[in-house]
Order: C-alpha cells, then structure tokens, then sequence
C-alpha cells in the first residue's frame, strides 16, 4: 500500500470544548475552515459535534466532480464517482486533526472524518501541518456555488 496525497470531503467533525473559549468562538473558529450551514450542529456540555447534511451531499456531488475534472484538465479525478447514476462508485474515509488557533495553551483541534474524493500521487510524508489549512482555504475563497466547497480537505492517507 503506502501513503498517498487525498482531496476529500468532511462529513463530520468533533471539538473539545474548554472553559477558556465559549461556544461562540469556537464556532467562529470552525467557521474559518468549515462552512457550518452545510453541516447539522450538536453542542453537548464537553463537545461540539457536526455532521454534513447528505442531501447538500447528493445534490451537490456531481458538479463537484464536474469542476474538479474543468480545474485539472482531466476525468481521472472522477474515478471515484459513478458519473451515470450521479453517486460515489467507491467509498474511502479518512480521518485528520486540524489545529484552530496556533497555541499550545488552550489549544483548538477539530477532529475531521472525510471522504475520499480522489486519491493521487505516492507520498514520502506521514502528515502534514499547513497543508491541508491552504487548500481548505484556496477551495473556500473559489468564487464557486457548489456548497461542498465548504468542507474540503487534503490528507496524507494510507
């Protein structure tokens, strides 16, 4: 197998919560990274839950893909996705952290659970730390209407 550079998208994420930050400003936090209208929210007492809303999912999945294949020039970023039937042809998750604020007192990890839209090259990495934060941010700034541009990610998987 190895490890491979992945472009996904976040189905569902946890934060602590702390006595520090209250749940406004962790939410705007989130918000920096995540688009939190496409996600339903569950705020219990020690966490901070959401979970993508699956029909913005399959509304949405197809043109996504469409974009993708008009950015790169290619179809071969579609592999996953069952073109004829409009949904994913396989299913791959994975999982990252992502830290908020850049400070080790009080620190803010978002937990992500994404899936798998394409997989490309082999990686000599194990994570990274940026990396992942910039093209969240390049994909959020896109002048795009697809609604899944507000929960892309990129990971080392594998």
């Amino acid at each position: 197998m190895g490890t491979y550079y992945t472009l996904g998208i976040v189905k569902k994420f946890s934060i602590k919560r702390t006595k520090i930050h209250s749940t406004d400003e962790i939410i705007n936090e989130i918000q920096i990274k995540l688009d939190l209208d496409i996600f339903n929210l569950v705020i219990e007492d020690d966490y901070i839950y959401g979970e993508l809303d699956e029909n913005i999912l399959n509304k949405n999945i197809g043109d996504f893909y469409n974009t993708l294949e008009e950015m790169t020039g290619s179809n071969s970023v579609s592999y996953y996705f069952d073109k004829e039937n409009d949904e994913m042809r396989y299913v791959y998750e994975g999982s990252t952290r992502i830290r908020l604020n850049d400070t080790c007192i009080n620190e803010l990890v978002l937990n992500l659970n994404y899936m798998v839209l394409y997989i490309e090259g082999k990686v000599i990495a194990e994570c990274f730390s940026y990396e992942p934060q910039i093209i969240n941010w390049l994909f959020r700034q896109l002048n795009i209407k697809n609604k899944l541009f507000g929960a892309v990610i990129s990971d080392i998987y594998g």
